[in-house]
């Protein structure tokens, strides 16, 4: 080890379900950085997994040598170790070059990360919107031939009261179905209309 060289730990986590899948990711991701060229692990020492709640956990802790300051950084983004332990050297010296870099590439990521949360969120709306759509006609069927109180319209979709309300509410306030008492009915000729 020249005194360019950073030796440290690094604690990588893996959750998700089931437990083979957690055991043979963390193996997966412990192979995955002894076959990249820019790491050498040291020592490697497995955890076993445990049940925390509906998912199971478990980590490895690695003692890892990189070249320089660029490297290490480079492994932060790659593997996202949920902590890093610098034991050697005791003075880490960032050129223009490394700060450079590690700002460029911090960037990059963050881009990255608004991009894919920016789709996410454009998939949730997606999926809430035409949920909506299918709960509504849903409910349209059930009261072309008669009509249901909301309690028993709750029952028969087994949606909670509160939430079927809300759907119901939207309706009567788009002029699809009308309520009677405690009845709810369809609106005359809207049947089949969405």
């Amino acid at each position: 080890m020249d005194e360019h060289h950073i030796r440290f730990l690094a604690l990588i986590e893996v959750v998700g379900k089931p437990k083979e899948y957690v055991d043979q990711a963390i193996h997966g991701y412990v192979n995955d950085i002894k076959n990249n060229g820019d790491f050498v692990v040291l020592r490697e020492t497995f955890a076993d997994s445990i049940e925390k709640g509906k998912f199971w956990s478990t980590f490895v802790e690695l003692e890892l040598v990189v070249k320089n300051v660029h490297q290490l950084i480079a492994f932060c983004f790659d593997y996202m170790p949920a902590s890093i332990d610098i034991l050697k050297p005791e003075v880490l010296t960032f050129t223009l070059r490394d700060t450079n870099l590690f700002f460029n590439d911090l960037q990059s990521k963050l881009h990255m990360v608004d991009m894919v949360a920016k789709n996410r969120a454009a998939e949730i709306d997606f999926l809430k919107t035409n949920l909506k759509t299918m709960i509504e006609n849903t409910i349209m069927i059930v009261l072309v031939n008669r009509a249901f109180s909301g309690e028993d319209l709750s029952n028969l979709l087994k949606i909670g009261k509160e939430e079927i309300q809300f759907f119901l509410d939207d309706l009567e306030k788009n002029n699809k179905i009308k309520k009677e008492g405690e009845t709810y009915t369809l609106v005359h000729g809207k049947q089949g209309k969405d």
